[in-house]
């Protein structure tokens, strides 16, 4: 718990279900911050304290709400500590390697497989059926896949729909899986978690992990809430993360991101 809030800390924000309510896919466009959470977060921020994300989403996966102009955050941690920024410089990035997302893809492909691959421009698709309209850029062939990523690098990939003993079997042998259900899963390069990711950020900032203050509702949240000096869960969250925080606030919904930061620094 907080032990003097007149020191800086460092409040790390999990996305869906917590800064803001969770929309899917459709919030990269449309989600919304609740002004409750705003107001507190430009409060502490003014008090000298750091507000970073902290989300399993790519960087390209970012709602448009995170870059409007009523509010800048310190940092991003993204694609589940893959890649870490703080103050607009990047101070770590783990991209998976090429020899593991060209074995990924040609499986992804010869199988007819879902998956979606993040990188930090680029948000690329792999489905048969196309079933997230206009927000991913679709591939069906490793030469449309190249062609669209460029010189973009991908740090994450997401299986939604068909995560099988087979296909999980596959990632395993070359990334970190971390499983949210039967069918869906993310992964990302080994070593890379949300944890790691606030320590890098707090290295940099000069912020003991004491005075830092994680934010989630959902398993990918574990570790990280874990790890921090204080864990806070919204009211939406799944009781396995509550029983892990000190702190249980008002929901996504309601801003319990700014209410927790009323209650505990300012």
């Amino acid at each position: 718990m907080i032990k003097d809030k007149n020191l800086p800390h460092a409040i790390f924000l999990d996305i869906d279900g917590t800064l803001m309510e969770s929309a899917g896919a459709a919030s990269i466009i449309y989600g919304e911050i609740p002004e409750r959470n705003k107001k507190a977060i430009l409060k502490a921020q003014a008090l000298g304290h750091k507000v970073l994300i902290n989300t399993g989403r790519g960087y390209a996966c970012l709602p448009e709400a995170c870059f409007d102009k009523s509010i800048t955050f310190d940092g991003f941690i993204t694609g589940l500590g893959s890649y870490v920024e703080v103050d607009g410089k990047t101070v770590f990035r783990n991209d998976i390697s090429d020899k593991a997302l060209d074995e990924i893809l040609e499986y992804v492909l010869s199988n007819k497989l879902c998956c979606r691959f993040h990188g930090k421009y680029k948000r690329i698709y792999a489905d048969p059926e196309k079933r997230i309209p206009t927000l991913w850029e679709w591939i069906d062939s490793k030469e449309s896949f190249y062609e669209m990523l460029g010189d973009d690098r991908i740090s994450k990939i997401t299986i939604d729909r068909n995560l099988s003993g087979e296909y999980l079997e596959f990632l395993s042998q070359r990334l970190e899986v971390y499983r949210h259900s039967p069918v869906i899963g993310e992964a990302v390069s080994a070593g890379c978690s949300k944890s790691r990711g606030m320590m890098l950020a707090l290295e940099a900032l000069g912020i003991p992990t004491e005075r830092s203050i994680a934010m989630g509702d959902s398993i990918n949240d574990t570790d990280v809430l874990r790890a921090a000096g204080t864990a806070v869960a919204p009211a939406n969250a799944c009781d396995e993360i509550k029983s892990i925080c000190e702190v249980v606030t008002l929901s996504d919904v309601e801003g319990g991101v700014g209410a927790a930061i009323e209650e505990l620094l300012l």
